[in-house]
């Protein structure tokens, strides 16, 4: 997992042996870069007479340096995809490992734009890499090869070039701001994005809150833009500086040898070349650097969602006795992280194959305390048991395999896991979904659904996984009025003689005789309910 907001830290420690190597070639790369021009110096445009052999030898170094620049290179592009590859595994399996809360907390905006963008823009420092690293390698390894020639010339371009650089750097120090504000304005464009697919139908029926939607998008899509100018205005103007300021670096040397003498022309001429061979890689050095910079943001936001260090993992550190018989609630309670609302002390327990009914008001605590019995949330105070295994950070993975739930929220999956053809045609039967769900092999192809049909759907591949406890959170209150009676007489009574246990939320009080025993929850408050009493009343 990554720990760290710095891609330079990452590079160091990823991959050692291959970013030593990558660094072998290149200063190998960039001595065969020095050599090419001492051929041309000595050879090119000294005083030796030209022969034939001199083309083909020159040729041979440029072939040579090809050769060790790609590789050079590619080790680079190498290990810098590898690193990506790792990192959106990394990223998802922390996802996967994260708690509910804290994803909640995070929300979805956050979290997708780490996956497309921040992902996005550590796979362009990446791609750059290779440019930053060679420029930086062959603008040392040229500096070396110029002091040899004339240290008083070196002095001179050293200290211009180190004012074309400090003043590019400084350029691109305001790109890294404005890189840090746009990516902050991202999370509130996905979070945009997010509003306006998931509510299109209530924005198609209400102008007024559509057009504040949009206005809102709107401001932040100015907010953007503004910044975006800005970043890419300074990233320009530190390449064009560096650009110009190279140039006329030639024409300071050629001057300054001449005026005053300090070396002949072919030296000169000489430091004039290098110059040009160095302005490449060094504007590309520079031009490379923000998008490193962003990579820094994109780790920074990445950082910033607090995922779980621990990686997903399908193997439990501890497990659960398959034969267990009682899960029980010993005063627990629970409270969410602004303090508006919470579970108060509550005791109960959950008998293997009974069916449990949990009433209540809207908002007294239901949803939220089958979160807690699912191992979803963690309690704030009190404990779980199961039989007399208290539940704790390294059972819980494998007390929630005892689950299958189907929230308000459900995502409804296309693969049933399920071999078993007789089990399936069974239950497509019982929840009359026969006509009405296409299934290739183990596919379902048309998730397309009606909210009913979807929640029948998905009962099909709850009750396929077959998992022991099956939650039920109102699942009835989009059936039609015939299929909600079938739900409560039939399919009840089914998944009770298969070994289930059932724990409904549910209102619909006629039909409550279904159900062993009833609980409810009144204002965080969880009580058990005389069943014969409800049933008279």
């Amino acid at each position: 997992m990554i720990k760290t907001t710095s891609l330079t830290s990452i590079i160091l420690t990823h991959n050692r042996k291959l970013l030593a190597l990558s660094v072998l070639l290149n200063l190998l790369a960039a001595a065969v870069s020095m050599g090419v021009i001492a051929f041309i110096n000595t050879r090119l445009l000294g005083n030796t007479a030209l022969t034939w052999h001199s083309l083909p030898m020159f040729l041979l170094l440029i072939m040579v340096l090809l050769g060790m620049t790609f590789l050079s290179q590619y080790t680079l592009t190498y290990l810098g995809h590898q690193f990506v590859y790792q990192m959106r595994r990394d990223l998802v399996a922390q996802i996967l490992g994260t708690c509910a809360e804290q994803l909640e907390q995070t929300g979805n905006s956050r979290i997708l734009a780490s996956l497309s963008n921040d992902i996005r823009s550590l796979n362009m420092a990446f791609v750059r890499l290779p440019e930053l690293v060679y420029g930086v390698v062959f603008v040392l390894s040229a500096s070396l090869y110029l002091a040899s020639l004339s240290w008083q010339l070196f002095i001179i371009i050293t200290v211009w070039i180190f004012l074309v650089v400090f003043v590019s750097l400084k350029l691109v120090d305001r790109v890294y701001h404005f890189l840090g504000k746009l990516r902050r304005t991202d999370d509130l464009l996905y979070q945009d994005y997010q509003t306006m697919l998931t509510a299109s139908h209530q924005l198609k029926l209400n102008d007024k809150r559509a057009n504040a939607v949009f206005e809102q998008f709107d401001l932040h899509a100015q907010q953007f833009r503004q910044t975006i100018i800005q970043a890419d205005t300074h990233h320009l103007s530190a390449i064009n500086w560096s650009n110009i300021m190279m140039f006329a670096g030639i024409g300071v040397v050629l001057v300054i040898a001449n005026v005053y003498q300090i070396t002949d022309i072919q030296t000169a001429t000489t430091f004039a070349l290098t110059i040009l061979f160095l302005q490449a890689p060094l504007l590309s050095a520079v031009g490379a650097y923000p998008v490193y910079q962003a990579a820094n943001v994109a780790l920074t936001s990445i950082h910033r969602l607090k995922l779980s260090d621990l990686p997903f993992s399908t193997h439990a550190k501890q497990t659960i006795h398959h034969n267990w018989q009682k899960i029980r609630f010993d005063g627990v309670s629970y409270r969410y992280a602004d303090g508006d609302f919470s579970i108060q002390n509550a005791s109960f327990y959950l008998q293997r194959g009974e069916v449990v009914f949990l009433v209540g008001e809207n908002g007294s605590g239901k949803s939220t305390l089958a979160k807690v019995l699912t191992g979803l949330y963690r309690p704030t105070t009190g404990q779980i048991r199961v039989d007399d295994q208290v539940i704790t950070t390294d059972n819980l993975p494998a007390y929630q395999q005892l689950f299958t739930a189907i929230f308000g929220d459900f995502y409804l999956f296309d693969e049933i896991f399920c071999d078993d053809k007789t089990i399936i045609d069974e239950w497509l039967d019982l929840l009359q979904m026969q006509h009405k769900l296409q299934i290739d092999g183990s596919i379902i192809t048309n998730t397309e659904l009606s909210a009913g049909q979807k929640k029948r759907a998905a009962l099909l591949l709850a009750v396929t996984d077959n998992k022991p406890v099956l939650l039920l959170d109102e699942w009835a209150a989009d059936q039609d009025p015939h299929y909600r009676r079938v739900f409560y007489e039939k399919i009840i009574t089914r998944l009770k003689q298969l070994g289930f246990t059932l724990f409904v939320i549910s209102h619909d009080d006629r039909y409550f005789k279904y159900a062993d025993r009833i609980l409810k929850m009144d204002q965080g408050k969880l009580i058990e309910m005389d069943k014969a009493a409800v049933l008279t009343d």
